[in-house]
């Protein structure tokens, strides 16, 4: 009698035939990879054994009938189809459920969640559909929950601190949202979580003492305590409005291959200090820490100085301006001594003689517009592009003499 069968990666086409559970007596089936169309609202409801249902890259449309929380399943794998409307809400309490992926379909109502405590689910992937307004708080009822996606829909609202409960989450996706307000700080004592990735959203406010990757307009320092999750593997805190310095505990995480601290506040960062050398600063497969001006070290390829960039730009605009005012008070005096001499009638032989001729003058002033030229030139390289419009009054009067002397 059949119990497993496997139609996968072919160019099947048509609907599913009705007469394929008959028998009654399949476990295993799996259509992944064809090119089925129809609905399967009436296909499946005799197949009473069934424990997987795979029908994964396919073209079926419709909604996900009511008969599919009847059957013993514990694999039901939709994904990457055209199913459409809501989910049905005895789905939630299937007491053999135990993987359920509906990914990549056009799901868009919102979802009614009523969650038993006894829920077996290890794997929801609903990412890529069209779910919308809030994360019901009753998701952390599950709590068997492994893997959970939610990514690339329309939720709104805040991070259910609900999430905190389901004690064996290791991944959990909601990136690409449209989710506001802070992390909840019960996310930190997920102490199987691997992965967590809450990236393109609207969240906003501190990172919790014990994080894990990828946040998004975070502001504050880097936690020390973050170099303590001796698990983690990738941290990706890019794009937010970090500063400070790199913790110092990084150095303890051995297992991180990828690590991107880019892109801190709008334009630059503003990390400072020497990154780390010990640990996985070593070996580190990548890393990311553009944008950080006053960063150094070793990893950065430039040793540390005493004064920051910062300082820098501050001793250039003091000295900057300490030449200008000299170069002011040397004009002006120049100026007053020309004058003089123009308006003396009685100018003697003596001083004719002693006189420098108006093209050595020009000569001279020249040479000297030059060097004057060249002092302010290294000044305004003292700073970054953005802060020379601050600087343009300098540059303005060193046009002005540059014109007076010629």
């Amino acid at each position: 009698m059949l119990k497993y069968i496997s139609l996968s990666n072919n160019k099947l086409s048509g609907p599913i035939p009705r007469e394929l559970c008959d028998s009654g007596s399949l476990v295993e089936i799996n259509l992944d990879g064809n090119m089925l169309s129809g609905t399967i609202e009436d296909v499946f409801d005799r197949c009473t054994n069934l424990s997987e249902l795979v029908l994964v890259n396919n073209r079926i449309s419709g909604s996900i009938p009511e008969y599919i929380s009847e059957l013993p399943l514990k694999v039901l794998d939709l994904q990457y189809n055209n199913f459409t409307g809501v989910i049905p809400v005895s789905l939630w309490n299937s007491e053999n459920l135990m993987e359920f992926n509906a990914a990549s379909n056009l799901l868009e109502v919102s979802l009614s969640w009523e969650i038993s405590n006894d829920v077996a689910l290890e794997k929801l992937d609903l990412s890529s559909n069209m779910l919308t307004r809030q994360i019901p708080k009753k998701i952390g009822n599950l709590t068997n929950i492994q893997i959970l996606k939610l990514n690339s829909n329309f939720f709104d609202g805040i991070i259910p601190m609900e999430f905190g409960d389901c004690i064996s989450l290791n991944t959990l996706d909601l990136g690409s949202n449209n989710l506001n307000g802070s992390i909840p700080e019960k996310i930190a004592d997920l102490a199987q979580l691997q992965f967590l990735d809450l990236s393109h959203n609207n969240l906003s406010g501190p990172i919790p003492s014990k994080p894990s990757s990828y946040f998004h307009e975070l502001t504050g320092s880097i936690p020390e305590s973050l170099g303590y999750l001796s698990s983690l593997v990738r941290l990706n805190l890019s794009g937010n409005k970090l500063y400070g310095s790199v913790p110092t505990s990084f150095g303890n995480l051995n297992g991180l291959t990828h690590l991107d601290l880019s892109c801190n506040e709008l334009d630059d960062n503003r990390l400072e200090g020497e990154v780390p050398r010990s640990g996985i600063f070593q070996n580190l497969l990548i890393i990311s820490l553009t944008g950080n001006k006053d960063l150094c070290g070793k990893t950065m390829g430039s040793d540390c100085q005493i004064l920051t960039f910062g300082k820098l730009a501050l001793v250039g605009t003091v000295v900057g301006s300490v030449l200008v005012i000299a170069i002011i008070v040397f004009v002006l005096r120049w100026w007053i001594q020309r004058s003089n001499r123009q308006s003396d009638p009685k100018e003697t032989e003596e001083s004719k003689r002693n006189s420098i001729s108006k093209q050595n003058r020009k000569s001279i002033s020249d040479r000297s517009n030059n060097a004057l030229m060249e002092h302010l030139s290294i000044n305004l390289a003292m700073f970054e592009p953005s802060l020379r419009g601050k600087c343009y009054w300098r540059w303005w009067l060193s046009n002005c003499i540059q014109r007076y002397y010629a």
